[in-house]
């Protein structure tokens, strides 16, 4: 029964929406790593790369879990009233205690170790500094999610640096400019998203005291750096890859003006019923532009027909449109 509750409270740590998000940037560096190493898998075995690769979705998933946990204890009076009823806050949800959430922090922390001294040198160095981030984050006396600004530029160091590189690095160790600089990229355009993640709960934040960077600065002012930083990546994006990028350029900017265009008409609004479909759309646009990035990176190592990529881009584009629709529906029929 204690092994089913411990279990039980993983899962909704591991919040399997935001860790399949994470992992889109494992699979995007092991295509940005192939698109230059084209010969890859005439010297290494699909086995090798099959647990390298394994080996790096538990190292994210324990990290994760223990970020998520430090958090949930810290946060747990703010839960409690803006996601009293999320089932990924199994503390709040009353699934376990603080004492149990507490060791399943200090066990993911430890599993995280022991998994990430199984890869290369550069991703555990990665991994510890980014555990010593879960602790920062949370804890005290830095707790960095309460010090503003300085939570959606940190955090995204784990949700982008980590699981990118890490992929990057199974194929090769060779680091260089070039490969932080696409990171860098990506970084930018996910802390526009992260930027958004404080809308939800500025009730339970403000009650308690947690000064975000919504809170201290504003609707208006946090809409227009969420546009800087997404700008600032996709210019990255372009000034360095873009003959990487030029074979979904055309759809990939369909989505960097719908972005815009989307935190435009999120700084007008005034609740969080307004301002949810926004976000959420805005999230589609993000996840549309990684999925036709890690397209143009395959189309790079696979060497595909153009009229074939086109079809497979112009499906990804309808496939995300559609979802905007269906999100508006959802909104307007609660």
């Amino acid at each position: 029964m204690l092994i089913r509750k411990y279990l039980k409270a993983w899962v909704g740590l591991l919040r399997v929406p935001t860790y399949l998000l994470i992992m889109q940037y494992v699979v995007i560096g092991i295509l940005y790593g192939l698109a230059f190493n084209i010969h890859y898998f005439e010297f290494n075995t699909f086995i090798n790369f099959g647990i390298s690769f394994l080996n790096i979705c538990a190292v994210i998933a324990f990290w994760y879990v223990n970020g998520t946990a430090l958090n949930d204890l810290m946060d747990y009076d703010i839960d409690l009233i803006n996601l009293k009823n999320d089932n990924n806050r199994p503390l709040v949800k009353g699934i376990i205690t603080k004492k149990q959430i507490t060791n399943i922090a200090i066990l993911s922390g430890f599993a995280t170790i022991i998994s990430a001294s199984f890869l290369g040198r550069y991703t555990f160095i990665l991994v510890i500094a980014l555990l010593i981030l879960n602790w920062a984050y949370s804890l005290k006396p830095i707790q960095i999610s309460r010090k503003g600004g300085f939570a959606p530029t940190l955090l995204p160091l784990g949700y982008v640096f980590l699981p990118l590189l890490s992929g990057y690095f199974v194929i090769t160790n060779e680091f260089n400019v070039r490969v932080f600089l696409f990171a860098l990229a990506l970084y930018l355009m996910f802390c526009s998203r992260i930027l958004l993640k404080d809308f939800r709960d500025v009730v339970g934040d403000a009650k308690h005291g947690k000064i975000t960077f919504l809170l201290k600065h504003g609707i208006k002012k946090v809409t227009i750096l969420s546009g800087i930083t997404f700008l600032l990546g996709f210019l990255i994006l372009v000034m360095y890859f873009w003959r990487l990028i030029s074979i979904n350029m055309i759809p990939i900017l369909f989505f960097v003006s719908i972005g815009i265009t989307i935190l435009n008409y999120l700084s007008q609004t005034t609740s969080w019923n307004q301002q949810k479909p926004y976000i959420t759309i805005f999230g589609r646009v993000g996840t549309g532009i990684l999925i036709l990035l890690a397209l143009s990176l395959s189309f790079q190592y696979q060497s595909v027909i153009l009229w074939k990529q086109a079809v497979v881009s112009v499906a990804v584009v309808a496939l995300i449109i559609n979802s905007f629709g269906e999100i508006i529906s959802a909104q307007r029929s609660r």
